[in-house]
Parts: C-alpha cells; structure tokens; sequence
C-alpha cells in the first residue's frame, strides 16, 4: 500500500511493521487499494486484550459512516467485510432452555390467540430485542447481540439487492419502515429494527427462521397475513433447526391484572423467541393451601451491554424515538478496548433493571380473553364437609371470588397461562363439590389454551333452546367437535354414597351384571321425587386432535333440580372439562382454497343470531361492511360473504315455504292442523 502508515489509529511505522505483517493476502491488498477509507490494524480492532474483534468499535465505524449517507454506509461495510473475513459466526443452535427465563406476556397472547404450541422466552426491551431473540437461540443468552447486530448491519448493506429482489419484500414495504433508512439505522445500538433484519439474519446464519405474528387485530388484518411467514436461506440445510421469533408487546397490566380495553390497533414493539420445552419450566403444583412455582429460571439478560448504550424502547418497532447522542468518533478511537469493559459489567444494574418494568397508561395495549382466571392471592379453600374432595387431583381455573358481571368479563387482563391439572374428567361427587363452591360464572368458555382445565359458565340460554325443542350450544375458540355420547343419568344418594339407578316398567331400579347377565333390582324402598338427581353429559373430541392417550377431549355438566341434594347448586350453570393436549387449529374438511393463516373456528351463536337478524332487513354487503367496521375481532364477525350468503338462503327458504312436511300424507296433516289452529282462533267463522 502507498501509504505512510498502515493504520490510521496507532500510526505504526511501515518500515518495521506493515499491513502484510499481518496475513493480509494479496488479492485483499488489491481490494484494499480500492477503499478510500484507511486500514485498521488487527490490534486497534480488537478488544484491549486482543483476544477477540471489537463488535463494538465496529458499529461505531459503520454509525459514523451511515451518517454520511448509503454511499458511504456501502464503502465502510466493505471495509468491516474484510475484517471479520475469517471470523466465520457460530451457527450451532442452543439446546437447553429449560431454566432461561420465560415472558408472561407473550406466553398469555400465545395462550388467547392459539398462536403456537412453543413456549416465549425472555428478552431484554431495550430496541435490540430481535438479536436478543437470536443470541438466546443460539448460545442461551443474550451476550451475541452486540455481533449480530454488527454482522447483520453489513449483510442489509452488502446483499440489499438480494433482499430487495425477495418474492415477498414488496409485500413488506407497507407494514414496515423505509429499507435503505434500516440500513442507515441498524447499526446503532438500541434502533428498532423490522422484518428485513429477520431476512438479513437468515441469509447470515444460513437457518431457516419463522416469524409469528399473532392475529390480535384479526385474522384478515394486513401485518398478520404478510408477516406470519417463513424465510429460506439459498443454502440452506434441513438437518438444522428453525429460529422462531414472536412479534408481541411488552405492555403489561397494574396489580389488579386489569387494564383499560384496546380501542385503536394492536401494535407490537418487542420480540421474544419462541422454543420448544420438554417439560414446562414453570411447573406449577396445585394444592388445597397453595400455589407454587417450582423452579427459578435464570434470567437471560445479556453479560455485554449495559445501560450505556441504548436506551430502552419507548415506541413501537415501526415508529420513532429519541435516544442517546451518538458518542465521538474521537472519544472511541483514544479508548479501542472500551467494548471488554462491558463484557466483565453484568447487565443487572440499577438502571437496565427498569428496561422491562413498563408503568400503565391510557394507551396501554389490551389483551382480551385469556384462558384462565386465577388470582395470585386466593388459592383454593375447600370446603370442610364428610365427602370432601382431594384438591390435588383437581385443576382448577377459577378461584374463590364472587360472581362478575358480563360486562367486566372482557376488562380482565390474566396472569400467565398455566396448563391445568386435569388428567381425567372428575366423578360426580368432585363435580357437585365444585359446583357448589362460590365461582365465577362465566358467560361463556373463554378464548385460549385449555389443556387440563375446567370453567363454570352460564346455561340460560341453553335451557331455553331445549324448552324450544332445539339442541345446546357451548362455543368455544378450539374448532370443529365430534360428539360421541349425551348420556342424562339418574342417581340418588344412599348411606353417603351416590347410587346411579335406571327407571324399568315405571319403577327405579339397580342395574347388576350377574354371570354377564344384565339384571335389574327394584329398590327399596322407592326413591321420592325430590331425591332423584339427574345429570346431563355432553361429551366431545376434537376433530383435529390425533386418537390417543392425550387426545384432546371435554365433557359439559349440568344438573337438574333436586331439592334434598342439590339446594346448593343452580340449574343455570354448567362445568366445561378439558383433558388431553391441544393440537394445531385446521382447515375446515370441505374448504379447497383455504385462505392464508385462516383456520376453522365455528361461529358464536350469539353473532349467527345477530347476524340472522341484521340479514333479514338487510343486504349481505351493506351487513358485511357493517359488521367489519364495528370491530376486528374473528370471534365477533362471520367467517366471509358465503356464509352471509347461507344465512341469507335460508332465510329465504324458511319465509317463502314454512311447511316441513315431506310428502302429499305429512302436507295434509300440516293443512289439517293449521284449519284447526285457525278454527280455535276465529271459532265464528
């Protein structure tokens, strides 16, 4: 090179020391020669015990290169490409994590929206959550952040036209910022960052990576369709993992779990990565005292970074915000090793504690019906009677609290989901002990996960559909059910124990299985009206759940009065059990051109009423566009135009020809029982 000195920070002499005395081969000189930018030595690059390059340092040179524009942002990465040339990046993904840390928040949006079967881990708020997310995949915590932000800065420079050229960027460019502002912006330390760095770390690392975006604002919203996608490195190798990295929101709830309800956009401004865990780390053990976390995962909070260098993120990841001034170039150049200082800090200090702990505002975002309703300070007192029940054995998803309004139903923010306790459906004594318990009666099942737990809800509406002759409706947010048996049994209760009884040629009997013969004792005496207890059953299995031991089930009981043994429990409730293992949401089984990332969810009963009767004064656009500008939800619209259009049909087909009558013989006994209707009505005539 003809230049004086070979490093433009230590000024070494070349005489004694040039830039070949440092495996700089020939072909790199002659690249070298083309940069007019000045050569680094490999010590003034390096952290002050020379043992490793400075990432630091690095994004420093780029941040002050991306201040003069993309040009000069290019020329600099070119020049950073040749000092990690030979630092190839440790791609062998973190096993183990089941004592790392897991994220409530995200873990409760998982729950309410069926997003994934994973499990969120923990990530540092402070604007590098996305190479958090990738450093705690990759070596279990987050101490890689720094150098994969510095990696990822060069490879959205180098390979922009590679990223820009992606079947699916076009489609990015309205949900995300400005591509060529994120390069110029990725290189400082705590910057939002956005999708195309999720492009950028899968070329860099070559694994496949999986964004998850959850469909809070609905499952037509335009960030859920466009961002729930999976990115394909050219070279890339089946054998190896998938990184799966979660879009959420860190804002969390006050210390009564209640926060304002949402009324703009859910806008996510964080992320988490999500992994498969053998076994839950947080095990909760439920008992008749108490309620226990049984482990204490390790924080992952990064042993690099300390609250120096970036400021928390305030904003969303797609908005703006102030933070730290950038520090002097100068300032960096006369303290080379300042970046091993921060290796030995632990990043638990006064003030990165407070990264995370977000306070409540009015434009805190909602997060509406999760799965449980728990409260921390009111564990489960069972009653003391002579038939109590063993709490160990049974889950519960509710607690000793008093009835709520409908209305406050939706104002609850909960606690973190937890898979109940529930390996098999309960006998009838726990299921009347429970139901006489003091709970909260639900309006209807909640939305989320439900493996191993059970629910009180209300049974009005019901009663009244099977006092009309019609079947019983209980909605839930899981799919598509197979009923398999609704069997209604009789017992009565016998020296303390209940006895299930059948009613044979008008008299209550024993059914007794003598020599595998089925015979029936008559009792003895006969039981009076007000001791029968009859119990309704509905039992059900997931369409989609695979047969087997953890196939996914539920089963719904309600009770009709009996005075002696039932005083303690209203007719207007119903308990709803689940057992088994969730399985992934499908397609419904006749659809052929399934939308993106729409599974089958069957529609509540109370909007097919509501849209039954909006139908019937209107047309199926002008309900369509009604509905879709009340709110977002799924659970609160129809599924698409088709089913408008059925409800429409039969609509039609009822008004215009009422008569269920299937041949001439069933239309003539319907004419006859209409004249004698009218004949009752106007006997004059």
């Amino acid at each position: 090179m003809s230049k004086k000195y070979t490093c433009s920070v230590c000024s070494r002499d070349c005489k004694t020391d040039c830039i070949y005395c440092e495996d700089v081969d020939e072909p790199d000189c002659k690249i070298w020669r083309t940069i007019p930018l000045d050569y680094v030595c490999v010590s003034c690059r390096s952290t002050c015990n020379g043992s490793s390059f400075d990432y630091l340092m690095g994004l420093e040179r780029l941040k002050k290169s991306a201040k003069e524009g993309i040009k000069s942002l290019t020329v600099a990465a070119e020049r950073e490409h040749l000092f990690i040339k030979k630092t190839d990046v440790d791609t062998t993904v973190h096993t183990n994590f089941e004592n790392i840390r897991q994220d409530p928040i995200s873990n409760n949006i998982m729950a309410a929206y069926h997003v994934s079967s994973k499990t969120a881990l923990y990530s540092t708020g402070d604007g590098d959550c996305l190479f958090n997310s990738f450093s705690t995949y990759l070596i279990g915590n987050e101490s890689k952040s720094i150098e994969l932000r510095y990696r990822c800065s060069i490879e959205l420079v180098l390979n922009k036209d590679k990223i820009q050229k992606h079947p699916m960027y076009s489609g990015f460019l309205l949900c995300s910022p400005d591509f060529l502002e994120e390069c110029l912006e990725c290189p400082t330390l705590g910057k939002p960052v956005s999708v195309f760095c999720m492009m950028a770390l899968s070329n860099l690392l070559n694994l496949k990576v999986e964004s998850v975006y959850p469909a809070i604002n609905g499952s037509k919203d335009y960030c859920f369709i466009k961002l729930n996608c999976v990115f394909i490195p050219m070279f890339y190798d089946p054998k190896q993992p998938t990184i799966t990295i979660m879009w959420t929101n860190t804002n969390t709830a006050d210390k009564n779990g209640i926060i304002k309800k949402r009324t703009a956009l859910w806008i996510p401004n964080h992320f988490v990565p999500l992994v498969s865990l053998t076994q839950t780390s947080e095990c909760v053990e439920l008992t008749s005292d108490s309620i226990e976390i049984t482990a204490s995962p390790k924080s992952t909070k990064s042993a690099v970074r300390t609250d120096a260098d970036a400021e928390c993120i305030r904003e969303t990841i797609l908005g703006s915000t102030t933070w730290l001034e950038d520090p002097a170039m100068e300032d960096i150049q006369i303290h080379p090793s300042q970046s091993t200082s921060k290796m030995e800090e632990s990043h638990r200090d006064r003030r990165s504690q407070q990264i995370y702990d977000y306070e409540l505002n009015d434009d805190c975002t909602y997060v509406p019906d999760l799965s449980t309703i728990q409260e921390e300070s009111s564990p489960i007192q069972p009653r003391k009677k002579s038939h109590d029940i063993n709490f160990e054995q049974i889950p519960s998803s509710q607690t000793d609290i008093t009835a709520i309004d409908s209305e406050e139903d939706d104002e609850l923010y909960l606690d973190d989901f937890v898979p109940g306790h529930l390996k098999k459906f309960m006998d009838l004594r726990s299921v009347m002990d429970v139901m006489k318990e003091q709970q909260v009666v639900l309006k209807e099942i909640p939305s989320g996960r439900k493996d191993g737990m059970y629910f009180i809800i209300s049974n009005v509406d019901n009663i009244i559909k099977r006092s009309s002759g019609k079947r019983s409706e209980f909605w839930d947010d899981c799919g598509a059910w197979v009923k398999c048996a609704s069997p209604s049994t009789t017992f009565i209760e016998r020296n303390g124990t209940l006895l299930m009884i059948v009613k044979r040629q008008c008299v209550y009997c024993v059914e007794r299985n003598v020599n595998k013969k089925r015979i029936y004792e008559p009792l003895q005496p006969q039981p009076l009206a007000n001791e029968i207890i009859q119990v309704h059953r509905i039992y059900q299995t997931l369409k989609s759940s695979p047969s087997g031991p953890v196939q996914f089930k539920r089963r719904i009981t309600w009770f009709q009065k009996a005075d002696n043994l039932l005083s303690d429990i209203s007719t207007n409730i119903a308990l709803a059990e689940y057992i088994g293992k969730f399985s992934v949401r499908t397609y419904h089984a006749s659809v052929k051109h399934p939308l993106k990332n729409v599974t089958y969810i069957r529609t509540k009963p109370s909007v097919r009423q509501r849209l039954q009767h909006e139908l019937e004064q209107k047309g199926v656009k002008e309900v369509e566009r009604m509905v879709h500008s009340e709110t977002n939800d799924d659970f609160q619209q129809p599924r698409g135009e088709k089913q408008l259009r059925n409800i429409k049909h039969l609509i039609a087909r009822t008004k215009h020809s009422p008569s269920k009558s299937g041949n001439i013989a069933d239309h003539i006994y319907c004419l006859r029982g209409r004249n004698d209707q009218n004949q009752q009505i106007c006997p004059d005539c």
